[in-house]
């Protein structure tokens, strides 16, 4: 028998954010929502909030088309997180959110255009994910296909041999590799002694 694959409309942004949260692990496996704006969301307008594995906040922002626009909101809705953070303690203490690693970003759309994607690549100083998505029927069921459009961070983490996002502890953080941190150590040996 032979599937056939067709694609299915969503009605609107919110009914994305909705398949999303129900299949995070699509996404990144570990990954937890917290809360999902419904008009009503406690933690500002994104479309979901998470956290990671390694306990990082994760701002997840959907769009159900094609939306360069959804970087710039996206960073703003992570900076927001993040100069707030304080005031969200109490919230997701419960959830074990470790609030000094900057907050990543996962966008969500059926595709992204080569401007977003250049634009990404020059926001190395922050781990942001881009997955395209299908909404799909095959057989009479339903499901959600993400697939990895573009990384900020990938080919960096690649390189130093790691899995996850990196560690940010903030803005402008970026992990060194081994030979960079063999030539700070004898500059910094000339100096301490």
């Amino acid at each position: 028998m032979t599937l056939v694959f067709t694609h299915l409309p969503l009605k609107n942004r919110e009914e994305l954010a909705k398949l999303v949260a129900e299949h995070c692990a699509a996404l990144e496996q570990g990954l937890k929502i917290l809360d999902q704006h419904d008009g009503g969301g406690k933690f500002g307008p994104m479309d979901l909030l998470g956290v990671d594995v390694q306990r990082r906040l994760v701002v997840i922002d959907v769009s159900p088309r094609q939306a360069d626009q959804l970087l710039v909101e996206g960073l703003a809705h992570v900076s927001w997180l993040w100069r707030n953070r304080h005031q969200i303690a109490d919230v997701v203490a419960d959830r074990q959110a470790n609030l000094v690693l900057y907050p990543r970003l996962i966008l969500v759309a059926p595709n992204f255009s080569p401007s977003f994607q250049e634009a990404i690549q020059g926001l190395r100083f922050m781990a942001i994910d881009s997955f395209s998505f299908r909404w799909l029927e095959a057989g009479g069921e339903k499901g959600l296909l993400l697939e990895l459009a573009f990384s900020s961070w990938a080919k960096e983490q690649e390189k130093a041999g790691l899995e996850g996002p990196f560690p940010f502890l903030a803005e402008g953080f970026v992990p060194l590799n081994e030979e960079e941190i063999a030539a700070f150590m004898k500059m910094d040996s000339r100096f301490t002694r």
